[in-house]
């Protein structure tokens, strides 16, 4: 049951009375979808405060070495997010291959970038993923074979991904995963729980 919903602006200094807001609605639970600097804020904020719901925020915004830096590490103890990509720095990817493609290609071609920002790592990835369909194109790039082959993709395993989530696409389905893996933030890096969690397709 939903007890409390806040909004905030993008041009607002801080977020701070919305978290108190929150935590006087009395919930238990709390699900954040804000930018980097209002989840580091709202983190910092209700810890300030004494407030433990469970709080889950965005993959986006869930950076060790910028958001939850900013919000301070032992804030943010207990976090928890969902993940579908292996996660640059995370010590668990350190001896794997692709991770250590996925760095040798940006200190290689990428050098300025930060390897451990998640917009880095998707561009990486999409980049990967548009080599595979031009690479099942062969000779003929026609705009057609280039639909049909980015439409008839199954079970495709992307070398950044994590284990088990794959790709599909067809002509009715166009979601290119559906699953993901819940981790919780342990005061250094995020923690891999459970298995893997599948959102079934409409019917």
């Amino acid at each position: 049951m939903i007890v409390k919903e806040e909004s905030y602006d993008l041009g607002s200094p801080t977020i701070d009375s919305q978290i108190v807001s929150l935590k006087a609605s009395g919930a238990d639970a709390f699900f954040q979808a804000t930018t980097p600097k209002f989840t580091a804020q709202a983190i910092r904020k209700a810890h300030e405060i004494g407030w433990k719901p469970l709080h889950v925020i965005l993959a986006t915004s869930s950076q060790p070495s910028t958001t939850l830096k900013s919000a301070g590490f032992d804030a943010s103890t207990g976090i928890v997010t969902s993940i579908w990509r292996k996660l640059p720095g995370n010590p668990e990817w350190a001896d794997d291959a692709a991770m250590k493609d996925y760095f040798g290609f940006m200190k290689q071609w990428a050098s300025k970038e930060d390897p451990e920002d998640p917009t880095a790592l998707l561009g990486y990835i999409w980049a990967q993923m548009l080599v595979e369909v031009i690479r099942r194109c062969g000779d003929d790039l026609s705009r057609e074979n280039l639909m049909k082959q980015a439409t008839t993709i199954s079970d495709l395993q992307m070398p950044m991904f994590l284990p088990g989530i794959k790709i599909n696409i067809s002509s009715t389905i166009r979601t290119p995963w559906r699953a993901a893996q819940i981790v919780s933030f342990d005061g250094r890096d995020w923690v891999r729980s459970g298995g893997l969690i599948t959102v079934p397709l409409e019917n």
